[in-house]
């Protein structure tokens, strides 16, 4: 937009505001702070002269100041042009408008500490926002004594407490703190320094002397520091903010809150990437930890740290959250409630907590003990599947286990001698008894997507946590084989010509050893029969396989060759195949040896199950020239090409 036309734009929209009689205030960078250190609390709407949405949204505003002035509500209701100030739009992230946020308290100014609207823009919401935002707000604490309380108030759930800096001052930890996967648990937050001499400074250094952070006194409070540390944070100028300074922590219990102990296992720092640690540190809040991954890698580290605070020891499966519940750990224990343990209706979780709580309490010492004593139990998150409809018999089907519950209980081994160090710690093995309900028991690889029923269709019997340890210690020491998904069959007319349809039983024998021993490359595509990718990609595909066969030689005996082939994806896999995440993924298939050194150390991935065979993804633009130059750059067995229009030589 001109110039010109933005004075325009922006000069309507004050004579709107005109017209109507109740005019709402304007902030700009040079008096955001003051204004609202005049109110208790503030509602600013973030807005841009030419957004329509915008222009509705202050009229709203005007009706909604003067129910206010009505009720002598000391709360200041602003607006902030972000296409004139830039800067503040930068700090409280205004990427789009319009953007309302309810300041609770006006000295506070760092972002992420205030509460955002959302919903219709309508004058009763406004109100209602307004007047129940302070419900909705973590609560500020200022020494040890207030988080005991605060943690004695949070119950079984536990509370994350954010211990920042001061109210003026931002960096990455106050940025995550408003991210939706914490928002929705129970908070309170604690300033390093504080204008207010009335609060007890004492306490807040205990606070931090507790949580093992450095105290490093008062930082200058003012809007310009705010906009200078931000510009230091994205330029790297400047001196950070240390590592030791902020935390986000996590509180189990009051006992967590003793003053005269450090905190241990009942509480978290959050850190970057793995959060397995209950004592790892928190990440700094500077640029260079900004620069190390990209905002969205942190921000799903970080909610996998959240969750892993609330989820552990034991977890019940609850379907609307399992993507959050998959990829907290690297494994994840599935317990199948019998169906004689089960409920005639739908229970919450809670409910499920109450009805199987003495197998609660059995797997919460089982997790606990083996943690305790073998540290690779950390990435093992026991989960207690409740029964449910079709989503749940599909759900047991995926793993290799039938809708009915076992008759056999896992096998344990006959004396202590035989036991691991960590199964030597879990309660002794009991006899189970011959009319106890079992669980299906299958370990699940978050990482690998790998599944390991328990052999034989056994379950876990209640009491005998003994052999559910030795199942564990089965799996992760590798020396049970997962379950491999295959169809019967492979799907009739499915392929394209020379192109093998492949199942998973199959594709090892027929494609990889094959693979390994040097005899040939395969190019494959995995797809999804019901995904609109999948489906419009194979237009593409059938050209490339009648591009590379139209220019191959005649097969013979022993020649080298380069062949096609496809797998559904859904029904069938294999343990040497790479996980791939979104479909139509296309891999070829390479001997181990094959290529130079910097190829197969360069975009290859090796066999997850152990043959000789590396698979290189193919990343580009879904075009035939481009897939042809792919597979020549890769493929010692690809027909010469060079003579096909677009390819590169």
């Amino acid at each position: 937009m001109s110039n010109w036309a933005l004075q325009l734009a922006t000069l309507v929209l004050r004579i709107q505001t005109a017209e109507t009689g109740e005019t709402i205030a304007s902030l700009t960078e040079t008096d955001f702070a003051e204004r609202l250190s005049q109110t208790r609390s503030a509602i600013v709407a973030f807005v841009t002269p030419w957004c329509i949405a915008c222009r509705l949204l202050i009229t709203e505003l005007e009706r909604v100041k003067a129910v206010l002035a009505q009720q002598t509500s000391n709360l200041l209701v602003a607006q902030c042009d972000v296409s004139q100030e830039k800067n503040l739009a930068r700090i409280y992230r205004a990427l789009r408008t319009p953007l309302v946020l309810f300041f609770p308290d006006s000295r506070i100014l760092a972002p992420g500490l205030q509460l955002t609207f959302s919903g219709q823009l309508q004058q009763a919401n406004l109100l209602a926002f307004a007047g129940n935002a302070h419900v909705n707000l973590p609560k500020q604490i200022h020494s040890p004594d207030e988080l005991s309380q605060v943690a004695l108030r949070g119950g079984r759930d536990g509370v994350f407490v954010g211990l920042f800096r001061s109210p003026d001052t931002s960096g990455l930890l106050q940025e995550l703190w408003s991210a939706e996967c914490l928002s929705r648990h129970r908070r309170a937050f604690a300033f390093a320094s504080w204008d207010d001499a009335d609060l007890n400074t004492k306490g807040a250094e205990n606070l931090w002397r507790w949580a093992g952070l450095a105290w490093r006194g008062k930082t200058p409070s003012s809007l310009k520091g705010l906009l200078r540390l931000q510009e230091d944070l994205e330029e790297g100028a400047g001196q950070p903010l240390e590592l030791e300074d902020e935390a986000i922590v996590y509180v189990r219990s009051k006992d967590d809150c003793d003053s005269t102990k450090a905190p241990l296992g009942g509480f978290s720092f959050y850190q970057d990437g793995n959060s397995s640690s209950s004592n790892s540190r928190a990440w700094p809040s500077a640029s260079r930890g900004r620069k190390e991954a990209p905002w969205r890698e942190q921000l799903d580290a970080f909610c996998a740290w959240c969750e892993r605070q609330v989820l552990w020891p034991v977890a019940i499966f609850d379907a609307s959250r399992a993507m959050a519940l998959d990829g907290t750990f690297d494994w994840l224990l599935f317990l199948f409630v019998p169906k004689e343990l089960a409920s005639q209706e739908e229970s919450s979780a809670d409910e499920v907590r109450q009805r199987l709580s003495v197998e609660l309490e059995r797997l919460t010492r089982f997790s606990v003990a083996a943690c305790a004593r073998n540290k690779r139990y950390q990435e093992v998150l026991p989960v207690l599947v409740p029964q449910g409809a079709e989503d749940i018999v599909a759900f047991r089907s995926s793993f290799g286990i039938g809708p009915h519950d076992p008759v056999l209980p896992l096998a344990s081994a006959g004396g202590d001698s035989t036991l691991s160090d960590t199964c030597a710690s879990i309660d002794k093995a009991q006899a189970c008894p011959r009319r106890q309900p079992l669980f299906a028991t299958v370990m699940f690889n978050t990482q690998t997507r790998r599944k390991y029923p328990a052999p034989g269709g056994t379950g876990w019997c209640p009491g005998d946590e003994t052999a559910l340890c030795q199942f564990t210690d089965a799996v992760l020491d590798k020396t049970l084989p997962p379950y491999i998904r295959s169809a019967s069959r492979p799907p009739e007319n499915a392929s394209p010509l020379r192109v093998k349809e492949v199942i998973g039983s199959s594709i090892g024998r027929e494609l990889l050893e094959p693979v390994a021993v040097g005899r040939q490359e395969v190019l494959l595509l995995l797809y999804a029969p019901f995904c609109s990718f999948s489906m419009q990609f194979f237009t593409l595909w059938r050209a490339l396989a009648a591009t590379v066969h139209a220019t191959a030689p005649e097969p013979s005996g022993n020649a080298n060759v380069l062949n096609l082939a496809q797998m559904d994806a859904v029904q069938n896999e294999h343990a040497d195949l790479p996980n791939m995440q979104e479909l139509p993924a296309l891999l070829l298939c390479l001997p181990k040896s094959a290529g130079s050194e910097e190829d197969r150390r360069k975009d290859t991935t090796a066999s997850a199950g152990g043959l000789a065979v590396r698979f290189v993804k193919y990343e580009g633009v879904a075009t035939l020239p481009a897939l042809l130059t792919w597979i020549g750059k890769y493929s010692a067995f690809a027909p010469p090409l060079l003579g096909v229009e677009g390819v590169e030589g």
